[in-house]
């Protein structure tokens, strides 16, 4: 008599993906300072590959001025460097905003317009006002027409519109059928499927605008900042939940940007009033990105001020800005966590693969 063997149930194995790969090689913690370009002031990382390895941000090369801001690239180890082969005739400031899933494929602005980038091919133009997000497969670029609507662009399709007046979209899902912005001050959401359909998101309890910052790669998880009485507040919005205020430790914090892991598990948001960072998972709620990387046994001596945005999906590591020797830079960090805190991480998938399992029995 034959036997089948029972596959595991879901949420063991989730278990098992995220419990694995964070002990398998993990060395030593450690944070990496992008340096300091030219006279510059300031420099900071915006957006990371999956696999932490390549990190895209901009830095200032004179001063404070904006004409002087320079895209960079840290592909590790040591600092960063100003990206190469920038056409000699882009004038004025130019920066990245976005990079794909692999590290290869890049988008930002420049005085006059926008741009693509590629590790192969370098800077090219792209006929959008402002792009701002790429999907993680490097397909598709999303921003802001010259008519200011949100539009897109795609290297067989060109530029094309698909939000109303007085439109922007801030960030794409991973093969860039769902994109997230604002139309007229209110948090929007486009399925880009077939013909582009729009979903307005609302605002918090009380607000009075808002707006969509970034997206999860299924486009289940929408993540953002309403206007309200005391601040813009952060929010994770799904369909089941609607939109949903994700707390603050100071009530007069204004978020100056919220962005979401690929995987949803991470939130990160910038605190205007108090210059820090913050780090939400659902399990452990708001923590700063200091007692984060802290937690994680970085060795934060000389750095202050720390924000983060862009988090690989296994938390280990993390891309952003702090001050460091009383100068403001960019910085790469790895975590290595506690082994409470992989417990935890255990935890936290098996939750995962109960929803899952939740999803699936509608």
């Amino acid at each position: 008599m034959s036997t089948k063997k029972r596959p595991l149930p879901i949420a063991i194995l989730l278990a098992a993906v995220v419990f694995t790969p964070l002990r398998a090689d993990a060395q030593s913690a450690w944070i990496q300072g992008f340096g300091q370009f030219g006279t510059g002031s300031n420099s900071v990382g915006v957006a990371m590959s999956a696999d932490g390895s390549v990190v895209a941000g901009w830095a200032y090369t004179n001063g404070n001025t904006f004409s002087s801001q320079r895209p960079v690239l840290w592909t590790g180890p040591g600092p960063a460097a100003l990206a190469p082969n920038v056409p000699a005739g882009w004038t004025g400031f130019s920066r990245f905003n976005d990079l794909s899933g692999d590290g290869t494929v890049g988008t930002g602005v420049r005085l006059g317009g926008s741009f693509r980038w590629t590790s192969t091919g370098g800077f090219e133009d792209i006929p959008l006002r402002t792009a701002t997000g790429i999907s993680a497969d490097g397909t598709t670029i999303v921003g802001e027409s010259f008519d200011i609507k949100a539009a897109l662009w795609t290297a067989g399709g060109g530029a094309n519109v698909f939000g109303p007046s007085n439109s922007y979209a801030n960030a794409a899902n991973s093969n860039g059928t769902i994109a997230v912005g604002q139309i007229t001050n209110v948090a929007a959401l486009w399925n880009l499927s077939g013909s582009p359909t729009q979903t307005l998101l609302g605002t918090l309890p009380g607000g009075t605008s808002s707006e969509a910052m970034s997206v999860s790669a299924d486009g289940s998880i929408v993540v953002g900042r309403s206007l309200t009485e005391t601040g813009a507040k952060p929010f994770r919005w799904t369909l089941e939940t609607g939109m949903v205020e994700l707390g603050s430790s100071n009530p007069n914090d204004f978020a100056s940007s919220v962005f979401v892991s690929d995987n949803g598990q991470y939130v990160l948001g910038a605190n205007f009033t108090t210059s820090e960072g913050f780090i939400w998972t659902e399990l452990a709620g708001m923590t700063s990105v200091e007692s984060y990387l802290l937690s994680g046994n970085v060795d934060l001596t000389g750095w202050s001020n720390l924000t983060a945005f862009g988090i690989t999906d296994d938390g280990r590591y993390l891309t952003g800005s702090g001050i460091y020797g009383g100068q403001a830079q960019g910085f790469v960090a790895e975590v290595v966590p506690e082994p409470s805190t992989y417990a935890l991480l255990a935890l936290s998938a098996v939750g995962l693969g109960a929803h899952v399992m939740r999803r699936r029995r509608k």
